[in-house]
């Protein structure tokens, strides 16, 4: 390592920052737009201030909880905040503003005739609407048990009791 340099060869003095349109970079920017310090911002969310420079550097992956708590405490869009913290998930949940047919997913076309199975996983209207919008990976069939798990965890995620406002407030701020 050379002198005058830290963090992997960073110049001293200067801060290492995450890439645009990573949960870092999100973090910083609406931050600094609502005018706030990493402490205040810590504050908000119960973390130590440090871990807030973590976050905004991209040095830390923040929980779900964490995620959940940012979003809230900077008035930030839950799903485009998990979505940031978590690249890899992106491919497979890509939230669009138009339906996909039903009838590319064969689980998808049974799920709305299962309603025991809905009654159980506690699946509301709500969250189908929201699933109409969710392309699922092509080239594939998935199971009616395989898609409520997967809204199951998104709520968890998110968490959120109901998908049906999310997708509702996403396709209003698409228009």
């Amino acid at each position: 390592m050379n002198r005058g340099t830290y963090n992997g060869g960073w110049p001293m003095g200067q801060k290492k920052k995450a890439a645009p349109g990573t949960f870092g970079w999100m973090l910083l920017r609406r931050r600094e737009e609502l005018d706030l310090t990493q402490s205040q911002v810590a504050e908000r969310i119960g973390v130590q201030p440090n871990y807030i420079v973590y976050l905004e550097q991209g040095e830390r992956k923040p929980s779900n909880k964490t995620v959940r708590k940012v979003a809230e405490a900077l008035d930030l869009d839950k799903s485009d905040l998990f979505l940031a913290a978590n690249p890899d998930v992106r491919e497979f949940v890509t939230i669009v503003n138009r339906s996909i047919r039903r009838s590319e997913v064969s689980g998808l076309r049974q799920l709305n005739r299962l309603k025991a199975l809905l009654r159980h996983m506690e699946i509301t209207t709500g969250d189908l609407k929201w699933l109409e919008h969710v392309p699922l990976p092509r080239g594939r069939s998935y199971t009616p048990r395989q898609i409520c798990m997967f809204v199951v965890n998104t709520k968890a995620m998110l968490g959120e009791d109901d998908l049906g406002p999310c997708i509702e407030e996403y396709l209003r701020d698409a228009r």
